[in-house]
């Protein structure tokens, strides 16, 4: 039975990049000197930790129970860490991780039996402010959050009749889409891709000869993995951080189309292409009656007035 507690590893070392790696949130990793495998997040680092330790000791029949792991919601103004949107992050990241059975990577595919910590919060203990604030519920049992644990109602537990009391959940966003921001730069998406496809979803389909492969860039590719990967997790908005290079959208990407477009062009004459794929706004000058041929990707935004408008 092992505790583990990516808190206290982010407050010893409170950086945004160690933030990151403890919130299962996307980061660049970090390989084991020890066994050369890549760690994307604090949880499997400090559970094969222990797993290496027994094996070491000759318990590799032994089986690992997470008794403990939480985040507080609340802290000292000296506490790195405690916060609502933190606690939320963790708890629901590490529940959606769990349920995708992928493992860690020194066990692989092997199902973690994980107990949170805590129910309730416990305002008489003493310590930093940050140990009376682990819990999904208040002391008086009002929620302090929910990351989908919760039923639509609770049914009283006293004899006499009560009305049943509806917990307030996480408000997430329908018909929303989680796509790269602006300006972000090609590495930053190849590791966004790299995390996401990393979590259980599917990335066949961005694969050579998958049905998303084209356009292939690096932008499409991440905007598939990206949302996959925040529709998969729950839609919360902390599923589409990215360490910040991520927005939701209430466009949805399935309106991304491919379009090729064929001009006849007089000799001598000019002509300009509005849209996307990197040529917005070309202007080309025909030498020759030839065919203009170009694949356009973008997302349509007015076909009124205009031959074409794409915008990427």
């Amino acid at each position: 039975m092992i505790n583990p507690y990516p808190y206290f590893a982010y407050k010893s070392n409170p950086t945004p990049d160690t933030l990151a790696f403890c919130l299962f949130q996307p980061n660049a990793g970090q390989v084991d000197s020890g066994n050369g495998l890549k760690y994307t997040n604090m949880f499997d680092a400090q559970v094969d930790a222990m797993r290496s330790a027994l094996n070491a000791m000759g318990f590799k029949d032994i089986e690992i129970v997470v008794t403990e792991t939480g985040w507080p919601h609340e802290g000292d103004a000296n506490e790195a860490g405690p916060s609502l949107d933190n606690a939320k992050a963790y708890v629901g990241n590490l529940i959606n991780h769990l349920k995708s059975k992928v493992g860690t990577p020194l066990m692989p595919g092997k199902s973690i039996d994980t107990y949170l910590f805590a129910l309730y919060d416990e305002d008489k203990k003493t310590g930093p402010r940050s140990e009376q604030y682990f819990g999904l519920f208040k002391p008086d049992g009002s929620t302090t959050y929910d990351v989908g644990l919760l039923k639509n109602t609770q049914t009283p537990t006293t004899p006499n009749p009560a009305t049943p009391v509806t917990p307030a959940s996480t408000p997430k966003a329908a018909g929303t889409w989680c796509v790269p921001k602006p300006g972000i730069s090609d590495a930053q998406l190849k590791g966004n891709i790299d995390y996401a496809c990393s979590q259980g979803i599917d990335c066949s389909p961005i694969q050579p000869g998958g049905a998303c492969f084209e356009p292939n860039t690096v932008k499409a590719h991440a905007a598939y993995a990206m949302n996959l990967y925040y529709q998969s997790t729950g839609r919360n908005k902390w599923n589409c951080d990215f360490s910040q290079t991520a927005t939701l959208t209430s466009t949805n990407p399935k309106e991304i189309l491919e379009i090729s477009v064929e001009i006849y062009c007089h000799r001598f004459s000019r002509i300009r292409l509005i849209g996307g794929g990197g040529r917005n706004g070309e202007e080309m000058l025909c030498c020759w009656p030839c065919i203009v041929r170009r694949r356009l990707f973008g997302v349509v935004k007015d076909l009124h007035n205009v031959d074409l408008v794409l915008d990427l």
